[in-house]
């Protein structure tokens, strides 16, 4: 689980009869966590700490542990592939915590419906393959298909055997892009 920068308010309603909110200010490719907490006016604070004192829930016990991404559905054009960042970079020769993980994180973007992801080094040896499905968005946290990461260097993503949401085939691709440690 990553580490939460900081929380902020960023919706708040008094409605009983109001049970849902879309946070519409989202970036593709940024993890939100959410928390939902309940305000008591103090009318039922009978305790014996603080007795009439508003009281709030407490937000630990409500926060997603699972991130929240924003998408984009797939797209039935496969000319558009971006890898973002590009070039990455993240301190070489460090192990990487929970925390850091999202330093690794490579996104690729505007991937169309269904692909074949795989990534080459720039000498043509398979680093690893991912089959996608569904979204325009691909995260990719620098690790081979042996589970190890990689080192620096040029590499090409190939989106191969693509198709749009109607099963015709698009035309493959192929993105260079940097990794720096």
């Amino acid at each position: 689980m990553g580490t939460y920068k900081q929380w902020r308010l960023i919706y708040s309603t008094t409605d009983r009869n109001v049970t849902s909110f879309n946070d519409s200010s989202v970036i593709r490719g940024i993890d939100y966590y959410y928390a939902v907490t309940a305000i008591d006016n103090g009318t039922l604070n009978n305790s014996p700490i603080n007795p009439g004192k508003p009281l709030e829930s407490s937000r630990h016990i409500t926060r997603s542990l699972i991130p929240a991404v924003s998408y984009k559905p797939g797209l039935s054009v496969s000319d558009q592939v971006r890898v973002v960042p590009n070039p990455a970079t993240i301190a070489s020769g460090k192990a990487l915590s929970a925390g850091d993980l999202m330093n690794a994180k490579i996104s690729f973007f505007n991937l169309p419906y269904k692909c074949t992801l795989r990534i080459f080094t720039e000498t043509g040896n398979l680093v690893t393959s991912m089959e996608h499905l569904g979204t325009a968005d691909h995260e990719w946290f620098q690790l081979s298909d042996y589970n190890q990461y990689v080192v620096s260097g040029i590499y090409i993503l190939a989106v191969t055997d693509a198709e749009d949401l109607n099963g015709n085939k698009l035309d493959n691709q192929f993105v260079k892009f940097v990794i720096v440690r």
